[in-house]
């Protein structure tokens, strides 16, 4: 009870504190004085005694005055009733105090920088809005960055309830051009959006102007593009693969070099050269959500999409799908993820939901690995190989034509004039009674497709045939089309993709349609 009454005197008078403060009383004898930061000076009934953390033994019991201070920081004032024969712990969080800052720019000449977005004001490592703020009471270091100039770098020390000024002069940096970089190293001109076009990067330490060289062999230059002025530390262009007349370079390796002068006409300057691939042979394609390996709705290509690029696309369907027991008796969406490594290789992964109105659903997933053999020359089609593996709840097909089983895929592709292009697909696939992998009979798939594509829309036909070589085998539909199109927004990763396609189910045609959209990267 003593102890209680004691803390509870305490904390009666121990007001009008300027900080934070815990005052407990504690086991043993003496006053114990802590504060957060600590070394501040300690006064006791006018006497300074210490700086923090501080113990003192010798204070008698009663009434007393505390007085902590610290430069930059709020003084602390409380008055205590010590107990008898106790001991007493204060804790403070002292308040920094503040200050304002106003820093002024000038050039070598004296004449005042304006402050633009090109400015760049970091206080103690923090980026800084504006040339006027509020800072807390104490040392700062200041940092200017300006385009066109060296940065500067200066330490001020903020007073309390002041307005501190800091001039700053900066000089000027010689033009230079350097971390020219490109965001892909091969790429095809043919595809639409971003897959059709490569970015190129690269930084200049002051104004000036510039071209973008294009050479084959390095040190060969076959032509160039005006850049426009260099504004700003980072710039950057797209470009096409394409010649000033407008037509597509043939495949091969380019060497890319930014060259410019600074604005005041300095000496021409030089970035490092960067070497790009033009290949034909990487088609962005849609993905396919059927086996899943890209190409059309019922035909797989050959072609890979870019290399260390990957395609994400999801597809909402509607209609009479494969296992549905009627029209629109579920809503069916299908997702599929496409990724080429380095190499010659591709990884998709496809995955089908059918949420019947009736209330159950219905999945199904899909995996599959793709290698790249032989590009297209002529009459010689180009060549792939793939395997797949899926799994589906119920039957042996999903409602987005996701096989359940093992399936091995060889698909072909031939190069037609105008932009069109010829697919044919055979394929085995192993599967069982319900969608189960249990059935040792294989059967045959057979795809073709038509497809023409410019930088702008593609659109295709296509067809799959099933050929079942034991007749105790799962339900299969014998025959699938879909007619498709796509359009790819310019300048950006989308796709976006309509569809309609038919079935045969029990000697009747049954309908449905697609909505697709695809991101690239």
């Amino acid at each position: 009870m003593k102890f209680a009454a004691a803390v509870a005197l305490i904390f009666c008078i121990a007001h009008n504190a300027a900080a934070e403060t815990k005052i407990v009383a504690v086991e043993g004898s003496g006053l114990f004085i802590d504060t957060v930061p600590s070394m501040a000076k300690v006064f006791l009934d006018g006497v300074e005694r210490g700086r923090t953390p501080l113990t003192l033994s010798d204070v008698t019991n009663g009434g007393h005055s505390l007085h902590i201070t610290k430069d930059f920081y709020t003084d602390y004032d409380i008055r205590f009733t010590m107990p008898n024969n106790g001991a007493l712990r204060i804790s403070a969080d002292l308040i920094r105090t503040e200050g304002a800052l106003v820093i002024r720019l000038f050039d070598e000449a004296g004449n005042a920088i304006p402050v633009t977005k090109g400015v760049k004001i970091i206080v103690d490592s923090q980026t800084a809005s504006g040339t006027s703020f509020k800072l807390s009471g104490g040392p700062h270091e200041i940092e200017v960055s300006v385009f066109g100039k060296k940065p500067g770098r200066k330490n001020v020390l903020v007073s309390t309830g002041k307005t501190e000024t800091l001039d700053i002069i900066l000089e000027p940096v010689e033009f230079d051009i350097a971390g020219l970089k490109v965001s892909a190293r091969a790429f095809n001109p043919r595809n639409s959006g971003w897959e059709g076009l490569v970015k190129i990067n690269w930084t200049v330490t002051a104004a000036g102007g510039g071209a973008l060289i294009i050479e084959k062999p390095a040190g060969n230059p076959l032509f160039s593009f005006d850049c426009g002025d260099f504004t700003q530390n980072n710039n950057s262009l797209l470009w096409g693969g394409l010649k000033p007349d407008g037509t597509v370079l043939s495949d091969g390796e380019y060497f890319l070099h930014i060259e410019g002068t600074g604005a005041g006409g300095a000496e021409i300057k030089k970035s490092e050269s960067v070497a790009v691939s033009i290949d034909s042979s990487l088609d962005n394609m849609p993905v396919s959500i059927t086996t899943p390996v890209s190409g059309l709705i019922f035909a797989p290509v050959s072609g890979l999409i870019a290399k260390n690029s990957f395609m994400l696309s999801a597809t909402l369907y509607g209609g009479k799908l494969p296992g549905s027991k009627g029209y629109f008796d579920s809503l069916d969406f299908a997702a599929g993820l496409l990724w080429a490594p380095a190499g010659d290789w591709q990884i998709s992964a496809g995955v089908n939901l059918t949420p019947r109105f009736e209330g159950d659903l219905k999945p199904a997933v899909a995996l599959s690995v793709k290698k790249f053999f032989i590009a297209a020359n002529g009459l010689i089609p180009s060549v792939s190989a793939a395997f797949s593996y899926g799994w589906a709840l119920e039957a042996s097909e999903a409602g987005a034509a996701l096989f359940s089983g093992a399936t091995l895929t060889s698909p072909l592709s031939w190069k037609l004039p105008l932009g069109f292009s010829l697919h044919f697909a055979p394929a085995l696939l192993w599967t069982g009674a319900h969608g189960y992998p249990a059935e040792a009979a294989p059967r045959l798939l057979l795809s073709q497709g038509i497809m023409y594509k410019n930088r702008a829309i593609a659109a295709g036909f296509s067809a799959k045939e099933s050929f079942t070589f034991d007749a105790q085998a799962a339900y299969i539909t014998p025959f699938r089309m879909a007619a498709e199109f796509y359009f790819y927004p310019p300048r950006t990763a989308g796709i976006i993709g309509i569809a309609l396609g038919t079935f045969l189910d029990g000697g009747e045609a049954a309908f449905f349609g697609a909505l697709t959209l695809s991101f690239t990267h």
